[in-house]
């Protein structure tokens, strides 16, 4: 079975990354495996610099796997642009959703989900991804409360995480 691939979006510093966190770690609580490819515009950087990971990192090397008695974690560079069906080949086969965080409007048409702070976030990313309707808009976690946008199904990660799952596990079916 493939993946259900969804689309995180939205302007910067609404919370994308909080949101992607937190239902990846829900995700998992209720049993489905979950990958999280993050697309970005800047290069990837590991903090702290000096630490050995991120020295050979750094390096010429294009493949580099780090060990310990508690995990294995793989460091793999691929300098040329990487199209969505090559970054999905990186992903097991085991995985039941991959959340793209920040995914590119240029890629094939997934389902969506928006993070916004208020309406001209939300009106800013709907222009951005071509007026695609979102499954849901997630107001900001750093919001006080939600916003309110016609016609569409707005939900917070702080108040509504069950129903965040059961649309996405819908979703799955």
């Amino acid at each position: 079975m493939n993946p259900l691939l969804i689309g995180i979006v939205g302007s910067r510093n609404t919370g994308k990354t909080t949101f992607t966190l937190e239902c990846s770690k829900s995700l998992c609580e209720i049993g489905k495996s979950v990958s999280i490819i993050k697309f970005s515009s800047s290069h990837y950087t590991l903090d702290p610099t000096t630490k050995d990971s991120a020295l050979f990192h750094s390096s010429a090397v294009g493949t580099v796997i780090f060990t310990s008695p508690y995990e294995t974690v793989t460091y793999q560079k691929i300098t040329s642009g990487s199209s969505l069906e090559d970054l999905l080949k990186l992903v097991p086969d085991s995985i039941d959703i991959i959340l793209c965080e920040s995914y590119s409007a240029s890629f094939p048409i997934i389902p969506l989900i928006f993070v916004a702070k208020n309406n001209k976030d939300y009106e800013e990313t709907k222009l951005r991804y071509n007026d695609q309707k979102p499954i849901f808009v997630i107001t900001s976690p750093s919001s006080a409360k939600k916003i309110h946008i016609r016609g569409l199904n707005t939900l917070s990660i702080v108040e509504d995480r069950k129903e965040i799952l059961d649309q996405i596990c819908l979703l799955l079916e």
